[in-house]
């Protein structure tokens, strides 16, 4: 209303309209009961302001808000409620949080040595037939020792760079007797071992099959997808899988990879003729061009 109208005299136009809108939501002075709030109180176009601020109530407030402003009845429950509230709220018996100094400490350690938490851990039923060192991380391995160095009295900075320290001179102590060992096997006549990547491969199955027998023999959850129904070894990967499809399969591929073998060598036979007849050609050319060039007698 107050958009359509204009001039001085603005808020006696809108008390002297009786049908105005805005003059059914304005309550009269005599009256003490709120009006109630209705759809069509509410102007069309317009969108409540979101704000980031949340107020949290109970749920009694709320009511008590929305019965004064008469929006909704007095519900049958709401004295029982004013006479006997629920009991507040209180983390009185909440837990306090564990802390232990070991978890600052590897925090650290982590942070300044971000790619030791890339280093896997061996997950086994028997752990005490795997060698500390490799049961272990070496963050907690440097924690320990960290720690035995606090509860002496060092400070936690001191006793990191006194355990770095100490790590350093075993690593290259071990280097050195590492290189030691190598140049003793190659003098002895020694061949070093293959480190190829299909060595490793063929190592890596043959430790895998053996921890699928021994979890088989002891009734243990294992890979049965790796082994035939009779038992026997079928594979890991392409071989298993390979294994796992039917016959007339395995012949489409088998015949696939046949042809696709026999264009390789059809190809090559092309080139190598190719370039034979390339190789004749020039000497054809050379020899006539040299017999032309002699100088004649």
């Amino acid at each position: 209303c107050a958009a359509r109208l204009g001039g001085a005299s603005l808020l006696a136009t809108l008390l002297s309209l009786p049908f105005c809108t805005c003059s059914r939501l304005v309550p009269s002075a005599n009256s003490g009961v709120m009006p109630t709030v209705k759809k069509w109180h509410v102007p069309r176009g317009l969108k409540p302001m979101v704000s980031g601020r949340k107020v949290r109530t109970t749920l009694l407030q709320r009511v008590e808000r929305l019965v004064e402003g008469n929006v909704i009845p007095r519900p049958v429950w709401y004295d029982a409620a004013l006479a006997h509230p629920p009991p507040p709220r209180l983390q009185v018996d909440r837990p306090k949080n564990l802390v232990f100094p070991e978890d600052e400490l590897r925090r650290e350690w982590l942070r300044r040595n971000p790619a030791a938490t890339m280093v896997p851990k061996a997950l086994f039923l028997e752990e005490d037939s795997i060698p500390a060192e490799l049961r272990e991380h070496p963050g907690d391995v440097f924690v320990k020792k960290q720690m035995g160095l606090i509860e002496k009295g060092m400070d936690p900075d001191e006793a990191y760079r006194a355990v770095k320290a100490e790590q350093d001179r075993e690593a290259s102590v071990e280097e050195l007797e590492t290189q030691t060992a190598r140049k003793v096997a190659a003098a002895l006549g020694a061949a070093p071992a293959d480190d190829s990547k299909g060595s490793r491969i063929r190592a890596q199955q043959q430790l895998l099959r053996r921890f699928a027998e021994e979890a088989r023999d002891m009734g243990l959850p294992y890979p049965k997808h790796w082994f035939a129904e009779d038992g026997s070894w079928k594979g890991i990967g392409a071989q298993s899988l390979r294994a796992s499809l039917a016959a007339n399969t395995r012949r489409a591929l088998d015949r696939t990879s046949m042809g696709e073998e026999r264009s390789k060598s059809g190809d090559d036979l092309l080139l190598s003729m190719i370039r034979e007849r390339s190789n004749l050609d020039g000497g054809r050319g050379r020899g006539k061009g040299s017999g032309d060039d002699e100088p004649k007698q």
